[in-house]
């Protein structure tokens, strides 16, 4: 998902920048789309790095 997500965000850079000399009309409808996949990607990597630090906190207790 994450793949996807930066995937899809590197899609709307290069659109943004196209449209800038296409038709400028697309770029703020653009812009949206790319800082709503950058929030996704966001959300989706700090909910992994939660579950990896839960994972070795759980690690940790089995040791004892």
């Amino acid at each position: 998902m994450k793949t996807l997500l930066l995937f899809f965000s590197a899609v709307f850079q290069v659109l943004i920048v196209v449209m800038l000399f296409v038709n400028r009309s697309w770029v703020p409808l653009l812009a949206i789309g790319y800082l709503g996949m950058l929030t996704l990607l966001i959300i989706a990597l700090l909910k992994d790095k939660r579950n990896v630090e839960k994972e070795e906190k759980e690690d940790d207790y089995r040791n004892y």
